[in-house]
């Protein structure tokens, strides 16, 4: 898992992980809509911004369904709790599209 920190601030900060995402729900429109994916056991909502993934699913080279993945750049926006003085994940983005991972579908026995 590669990670990496840009700071925004001092009570904000912006890291930038590999992550496997479970695709739950799918906007098939290019912009800044939210996607639903399942993450390290829990919902997240992120855009996918990654204009090489756009332009490969408008050539038809990525055919989603259910159960299918992606392992992306996952850019995620921490903010400082004052009290707790714990970074807490604020808000993600998908920035690049690694792989696309289709399910594996069994074969027909005829």
């Amino acid at each position: 898992m590669a990670l990496s920190q840009d700071a925004l601030g001092e009570n904000k900060r912006k890291l930038n992980e590999e992550a496997n995402l479970q695709l739950i729900k799918v906007i098939l429109e290019k912009g800044k809509r939210k996607w639903e994916f399942a993450w390290k056991g829990i919902k997240i909502s992120a855009p996918v911004i990654d204009d090489k993934f756009w332009d490969k699913m408008a050539r038809g080279e990525v055919s989603i369904k259910q159960g299918d993945s992606i392992k992306a750049n996952l850019q995620i926006i921490q903010v400082l709790d004052p009290y707790s003085k714990v970074f807490f994940n604020e808000s993600y983005e998908v920035i690049e599209v690694i792989e696309y991972i289709p399910t594996f579908e069994q074969g027909r026995l005829l």
